[in-house]
């Protein structure tokens, strides 16, 4: 995986297993340094930090409009994170289902033709296991 990017790279170009590791990574370095305790848009930024000094291209608070029958019926659907055009980031710090943030990171996988989502829970002592999900489309 290629370091100090500024522009993302083609999707051909990129293994997304080896970016998500590089993701996860940096998600683990950001709750040891940090530990249990802050917000989640805390956890964010510094996940930004690490995601630029790794040279990872990547956009915030990404919108992904609704369509239901061809109509629009939102555009304030959020994603906080989208990784090299190609992995979903969900971010969150409450003890609230796991499973309704795979549904929610699935569907906007589906929506938007991605593959991969990752879903970081930084409200436990070790982000590991089952604070870290992998949401696959397909």
């Amino acid at each position: 995986f290629m370091k100090n990017l500024i522009y993302p790279q083609t999707e051909e170009h990129i293994d997304i297993n080896a970016l998500a590791r590089e993701v996860i990574g940096a998600a683990i370095h950001v709750h040891k340094t940090l530990g249990l305790g802050f917000s989640k848009e805390t956890y964010k930024k510094c996940l930004i930090f690490e995601l630029e000094e790794m040279g990872i291209y990547y956009q915030t608070d990404v919108e992904f409009p609704l369509y239901y029958k061809n109509r629009l019926v939102d555009t304030g659907v959020k994603i906080d994170l989208l990784i090299e055009n190609l992995i979903m980031i969900d971010i969150h710090t409450s003890e609230n289902n796991t499973e309704e943030r795979i549904f929610y990171v699935l569907n906007h996988l589906k929506k938007s033709n991605k593959k991969l989502g990752l879903i970081f829970n930084f409200n436990t002592k070790l982000l590991r296991g089952s604070s870290i999900r992998r949401v696959i489309n397909g």
